[in-house]
């Protein structure tokens, strides 16, 4: 299998300092870049998009740190969500939010439409975005999150989340994930839907 290109905005960039999981090390090819402020980290992102649209990538990762890759727990549900959401042609996929207000529906078992990209620790950033985000006009916002939230409502979150990272408001969000998606089983045993 082809290593998925994904940057990695980093407080320190040195490479040969960061301790990689197993998943991390068989998934991705992993390029560092050092994070400071919201302003630089978009034009770094600008960059990045027009690089991956020369070498005509469907998609690339943007990771807000070595935590959230290393923490993934379900790699073949990752490959399967960035699959079934560029079927869906999404523009943004979501590994995973601290946004407990999101608003969140259920469209398949591993995917929900959610209005929400705050807090994210990682990101599938698809082709069909690419535009969208090297004409966007990056000084309205306060950070990439907003800006990128504002961008585009066709945004998924993967149910369930894949990182194991500890984190009481990312808890909330995937119990109503839960909720939602029980909810909908139920509704559709039972011929509701």
């Amino acid at each position: 299998m082809e290593k998925i290109v994904t940057y990695v905005f980093e407080k320190q960039a040195d490479a040969t300092t960061i301790e990689y999981s197993e998943v991390a090390n068989r998934l991705f090819e992993l390029r560092f870049l050092a994070s400071n402020g919201a302003e630089l980290l978009w034009t770094e992102l600008v960059g990045l998009v027009k690089l991956a649209q020369q070498h005509k990538q469907n998609y690339i990762i943007l990771s807000m740190g070595m935590a959230g890759l290393n923490s993934i727990i379900n790699a073949d549900l990752l490959l399967e969500a960035i699959a079934d959401a560029a079927e869906l042609h999404t523009k943004l996929l979501i590994g995973n939010t601290t946004a407990a207000d999101a608003t969140l529906i259920p469209l398949t078992d591993h995917l929900f439409w959610t209005d929400s990209v705050s807090g994210f620790e990682f990101l599938v950033i698809y082709n069909s975005c690419f535009d969208l985000i090297i004409n966007e006009d990056f000084p309205f916002y306060h950070s990439v999150s907003e800006c990128l939230e504002a961008l585009t409502s066709n945004k998924m979150l993967i149910y369930p989340m894949i990182n194991a990272t500890a984190n009481a408001e990312r808890l909330k969000v995937q119990l109503r994930m839960d909720r939602l998606m029980r909810v909908g089983i139920y509704l559709q045993q039972n011929k509701i839907l």
